[in-house]
């Protein structure tokens, strides 16, 4: 049987000064806290079905797109309402949880997805976006991806999960990042250090409103 695999197409640090980039937390097996993604994949209207499936984290950088995570079964999602909305900003959103809680990969040591130049580790994949009307391989594959929020199909996501997994398994050590801002192409212009207590502190603006559990 088929995992259920969606896709979190992340975005490239934004130059400006308070640019930290802190979703995903990684460390702590979490994703979408911050409202990251809030009107597509983590709306609180998908937290039923992101139980139970996996998500995998598409990395854009400069012309290359990478695969720098794929999370185990994701065995808990939760939705919150922000407690004071700025205007135009989300209201809601869910939060997906992880375990166990596994390291992902530098940016430059993760599988390929695409370049500009045509290469590729997911040719189905790849092939999947080849008719959308963008220019290049990279912009095909962000106008498809940036806001969906449904399930792949079975067969692109056992491309995922499979190509990922081998991956992992016959490179050494040091494709797994020490810091999350070495999933980047490059690190935001500032880091975040305290992680745990910035998570926390994202946490506290939210009213907890449902919990989903994987059976």
């Amino acid at each position: 049987m088929s995992e259920r695999v969606f896709i979190a197409y992340l975005r490239a640090p934004r130059r400006i000064p308070d640019e930290k980039r802190s979703d995903p937390y990684y460390e702590l097996g979490s994703y979408g806290i911050t409202t990251c993604h809030c009107r597509d994949l983590m709306h609180p209207k998908h937290a039923e079905v992101l139980k139970g499936s996996r998500i995998a984290f598409v990395q854009p950088g400069y012309g290359h797109t990478r695969l720098v995570f794929l999370s185990p079964l994701i065995h808990t999602t939760k939705t919150y309402d922000v407690i004071n909305p700025k205007p135009n900003k989300c209201v809601s959103c869910t939060e997906a949880l992880w375990e166990p809680i596994t390291r992902p990969l530098k940016f430059e040591k993760a599988p390929l997805i695409c370049n500009n130049e045509g290469e590729t580790d997911f040719p189905l994949l790849m092939k999947y976006v080849d008719n959308v009307n963008q220019p290049s391989p990279v912009s095909k594959l962000m106008s498809k991806f940036r806001g969906r929020a449904r399930v792949l199909e079975d067969n692109l996501g056992n491309e995922i999960v499979e190509v990922f997994e081998s991956h992992i398994g016959k490179n050494p050590l040091d494709i797994f990042a020490e810091h999350y801002w070495e999933t980047m192409p490059n690190p935001p212009p500032k880091i975040e250090k305290e992680r745990e207590k910035v998570y926390n502190n994202y946490k506290s603006r939210l009213r907890l409103t449902g919990t989903f559990n994987h059976k």
